[in-house]
């Protein structure tokens, strides 16, 4: 990662800059311009993502790595875990006394190698912390595993999530050994099978049960039943602080249940919950009672969280919110992709072609209506693209090149304000930010005018962000004048300055990240920072000249950088609009990963060429405008 001093006078305003024709200035024609662990914890992860070498803190361990005898920290794939007889993980497990935490992630482990873990388990003094994800444990082999819980005195954490097909009577398993269990402080058994019955055992275990504080059964079929067995026992449980029943299946009735518990339980401070199912007395009245039990215990929010977020789960952010079942650590995408909007040719220019798309730029995918919303540049319109429909809809603009309010010049990204059921559009070579109906609207407002806009997002507090030129800038919806978050400090490749902020992509934390066009690389800009930090690109290797500073194919950079998207892990995914492909960079990682395009290993059914706007479905299914092939493409999770 490059490393770039900063400096520049300050300036908070944003001042408008000439815009550069954002088609022109690239053609080919002209030329190229998670969970913590306890503090004390070591650990031994068995995964199925290799950390980056240079970068990662455990090095893999395979059957040929010679495992020193104060080693606490180590890593599998699930590609190193292939002996039928679990020998491999149980030598592993072994090879130290000091080896803390096991993490075994993608594995599909069978119940050999299962019944082999727990047996080197039992000859591991020290070991604290078993994480089990994605490993299709049956309800027999989860037995085994609850063997630990019963007879491992000093083992604290079990994450059990994700896909194992953990039913009512593997919950049954883990609630028997929670029974006896005087040590385990931390419980993951979410993203399961489990539903009410099983959570009636998990229930009546929590009555028992004095040592577990926390607890994620987020993503079950806990629904009102379930809720209603939880209930009592809070009111008889003196140890959990931590609840998470996060999409669970609950109504306002389950809930109703949960707030009556609080009103007699005394130590919970943290309680995750979809919020949609809460009315606002509910909301309150929870609140008061978490509020009580934190000031009797004199616990603390910490400072980057707020406290909405601490009772509920909003999950409005143009970053993933990751409100679906997914864990982006071991998602993968198909090779080829499929076409799902345009790509029948570049459209007349006039609005006419509705299966056409000409030269689009960024995209909007809302899942909820199942539809995408694209700027087809070409076409000065927006147009709306039902998923599995052959055309699309004009829904802005459409109306010939122009800057009256019912036509649009060269849009390049569009966002939705569900708020309003609006559109908003960045009307690039009109230099306005317009709001547009998103149902029968016949012509727009201007809501910013004069701005260089390029890029679009919108955060949890309705604040819009928009990108262009040298910074990103934002705005209180209803104002005219913006703050500068981002840059401000002139074209260049400081860390306090950008050069052509293209796409822009905002969290929770109100963190910012931008596709930094000419500087080849991706920023992130925290809350109130006065400089950026590369994640993604920004090598110092190429060219001197201020257009070749950075660019390239090789892992470690990024080529005309454009869509941009954030997971829940911090991981970015970029266009590398001139590598034609798509490039995953894991946190803190060094170099990036080909997700989809041109690697050797492309796709040969639909090769993409100079690719733009990014989106994901709440699947996991990658989406791509394909801008020089005027199509936009779907990549599948890989089951």
């Amino acid at each position: 990662m490059a490393s770039n001093s900063s400096g520049g006078e300050n300036d908070s305003q944003a001042n408008s800059v000439i815009a550069k024709d954002p088609r022109t200035s690239l053609s080919p024609s002209q030329g190229e311009p998670g969970e913590e662990m306890i503090e004390t914890q070591s650990t031994v992860e068995l995964s199925s993502q290799q950390k980056d070498p240079a970068d990662a803190k455990m090095q893999p361990i395979t059957k040929e790595t010679p495992i020193e005898e104060n080693c606490t920290e180590g890593e599998l794939s699930h590609e190193e875990i292939k002996h039928e007889d679990g020998s491999h993980a149980e030598e592993t497990i072994q090879s130290s006394k000091k080896f803390m935490a096991i993490e075994i992630e993608c594995n599909h482990l069978t119940a050999t190698q299962a019944e082999r873990i727990v047996d080197a388990s039992k000859r591991n003094i020290t070991f604290i912390k078993l994480k089990l994800e994605h490993n299709r444990l049956t309800d027999a082999m989860t037995k085994r595993i609850a063997y630990i819980l019963k007879n491992i005195t000093t083992f604290k954490t079990l994450i059990f999530e994700h896909n194992n097909p953990l039913t009512t009577a593997g919950a049954q398993h883990i609630a028997d050994a929670l029974k006896q269990n005087t040590t385990l402080t931390i419980l993951n058994i979410g993203n399961n099978q489990i539903t009410e019955c099983g959570a009636q055992n998990i229930a009546d275990a929590l009555k028992q049960n004095k040592a577990l504080t926390l607890l994620h059964i987020q993503y079950i079929q806990l629904k009102d039943v379930g809720a209603q067995y939880l209930a009592d026992a809070l009111r008889e449980n003196t140890a959990l602080r931590t609840l998470n029943i996060y999409k669970t299946e609950i109504t306002d009735i389950g809930i109703q249940y949960i707030a009556t518990a609080l009103e007699q339980n005394t130590t919970i401070v943290e309680l995750q919950i979809s919020n949609e199912n809460v009315s606002e007395d509910l909301r309150q009245k929870i609140k008061e009672f978490i509020d009580r039990n934190r000031k009797k215990s004199n616990w603390a929010l910490p400072q980057t969280v707020t406290d909405e977020y601490t009772y509920f789960d909003y999950s409005k952010t143009l970053a993933t919110t990751n409100d679906s079942n997914i864990d982006w650590r071991c998602i993968w995408w198909a090779r080829d992709g499929v076409i799902v909007a345009g790509g029948n040719g570049s459209g007349n220019g006039s609005g006419n072609g509705l299966k056409q798309l000409s030269h689009p730029y960024g995209m909007y995918l809302d899942d909820d209506s199942q539809c995408i919303y694209i700027a087809d540049y070409g076409n000065n319109r927006i147009v709306e693209w039902k998923l599995g429909d052959e055309s699309g809809r004009v829904v802005a603009g459409g109306n010939g090149k122009g800057s009256r309010l019912d036509q649009l010049d060269r849009p390049t990204d569009v966002i939705v304000d569900k708020e309003t059921d609006s559109l908003i559009i960045c009307d690039w070579k009109n230099r306005r930010v317009m709001r547009w109906p998103r149902r029968n609207g016949i012509s727009g407002e201007i809501i910013i005018k004069n701005i260089d806009c390029f890029g679009l997002a919108m955060d949890a507090q309705r604040f819009l962000y928009i990108s262009g030129e040298d910074r990103v800038t934002r705005y209180r919806m209803g104002d005219t004048n913006g703050i500068v978050v981002a840059g401000g400090h002139g074209h260049g490749n400081r860390l306090n300055q950008l050069y052509w902020a293209s796409y822009v992509v905002v969290d929770r934390d109100q963190s910012v990240y931008v596709s930094d066009f000419a500087n080849h690389r991706v920023m992130k800009w925290m809350k109130d920072s006065k400089e950026g930090i590369v994640v993604a690109g920004g090598t110092r290797e190429g060219g001197l000249d201020e257009f070749r500073y950075g660019r390239g194919n090789a892992p470690n950079q990024v080529y005309w950088p454009r869509g941009l998207f954030v997971d829940p892990f911090d991981n970015v995914y970029v266009v590398s609009s001139w590598s034609h492909r798509v490039m995953l960079w894991r946190n803190e990682a060094s170099q990036g990963e080909v997700v989809a395009g041109k690697d050797g290993h492309e796709s040969q059914a639909n090769p993409m060429h100079g690719p733009e706007g990014l989106a994901f479905d709440r699947k996991g299914n990658l989406y791509v405008v394909d801008q020089w092939n005027d199509r936009v493409l779907r990549f599948s999770v890989k089951p």
